[in-house]
Parts: structure tokens; sequence; C-alpha cells
């Protein structure tokens, strides 16, 4: 139960809802963020898109954008992978699953994913990855400070500190891991076009 809530804090938190009047039911919820992924996402790489077709960019930037377009199939794959081994579907049958939260039957599930994530260590692997883009950014456009993307130790108590994918992703329900993976794709492209409008 305390996963499921914290799950809807990180969804309402993630849409800005101001009330939660506004999540009635756990499938309405996934229904509005599997719109609301698709929709953001989308737009959020047209205009990346619209950006580096219109502006003059330099090939550093381009590299940049190379590697931001790695990160993100990669955290397609994590998505894919997760749906995959939970709902024990072929991956292909997984990436219908991944435009469609509500054909997901195991949403609760945190067994499988926290294996995935912290016993095989797919989730070290995404914050390396990460860290490697944020850094990238960095030296491309020193003029931009990259909001988001915090991979750091999180503080759990005054005295204990924690690994980010631990913090995230350990004994962390199917869908709140999908959640988290959405907001990452959209800080990694929304980091690129802040980088990108920067140094123009």
């Amino acid at each position: 139960m305390k996963n499921l809530f914290l799950v809807l804090l990180l969804i309402i938190n993630l849409l800005g809802c101001n009330s939660c009047k506004q999540v009635n039911s756990f499938d309405k919820t996934s229904r509005f963020v599997n719109s609301y992924q698709n929709n953001s996402l989308n737009s959020l790489q047209l205009e990346r898109d619209s950006l580096l077709d219109v502006l003059p960019i330099k090939s550093s930037l381009r590299l940049m954008s190379n590697q931001s377009n790695n990160l993100i199939t990669h955290i397609d794959y994590l998505k894919v992978k997760l749906i995959s081994e939970t709902e024990k579907v072929s991956k292909d049958s997984a990436k219908l699953f991944v435009n469609n939260y509500n054909l997901i039957t195991n949403k609760n599930n945190y067994d499988i994913p926290t294996q995935i994530l912290i016993g095989e260590g797919e989730g070290k692997i995404l914050r390396d990855k990460i860290e490697v883009y944020k850094k990238l950014i960095e030296e491309t456009c020193p003029k931009y400070t990259v909001y988001g993307l915090n991979t750091s130790e999180q503080i759990i108590d005054d005295k204990t500190t924690i690994d980010w994918e631990y913090a995230y992703f350990n004994h962390t329900v199917l869908i709140a891991d999908l959640v988290i993976l959405d907001k990452i794709s959209n800080e990694v492209i929304n980091a690129e076009i802040q980088a990108i409008i920067k140094n123009k």
C-alpha cells in the first residue's frame, strides 16, 4: 500500500496536479500518465528537432543530440525489458504495453523490477549513462547548468546516504518505475533543448 501511495504522489507531482481530486482511481491515473507521457515526450522531441533544423548547429551539439537519442533508446529498452519480464510476454508485445500502460496487469509487482534494476545492475548502468550525458552537456555548453537528471546519492536520514538507483528503484512497483523512466526521458530532451537554446 505504501508503494501505491508513493506512486500516486509521484504521478501527481510529475503531472503538476493541484488536487488529489483529479486522481480518482489508479486506472484513470494510468491512462492520464500514458497520455501525458506520450504527448510530453513527443512534444519535446518535436521542439528539439525544429531547433536542430532551424538553427546553425555546431558539430558538438549534434554529438549531444546523438547522445540524447542513445540515452532515450536505452530508457525505452529498460521499459520494454521491465514489462516483458514482469508480464512474461515477448519483447514485441511489451513494446505495445509501453504505449499503453493500461495493458499491464502486474502494475504493483516490485520483485521483478527490483531484480532487474538493482540485482542485475540496470539502474547503475542507467545512472552512469545519465552522468556521461550530463558531462557532455556541461562540456559542450558551459553557459548552461543542467537542471533535473540528478543522480547524486540520496540522504535518507541525517547520517545515511544511498545510491540514486537504490533510492528510486529498490522495491518500487513496476508502474512507478515506468513513470520515473518517463520523467527521465523528458528531462533528457529538455536538457538538450535548453542547452541548444543557450548555445545559439
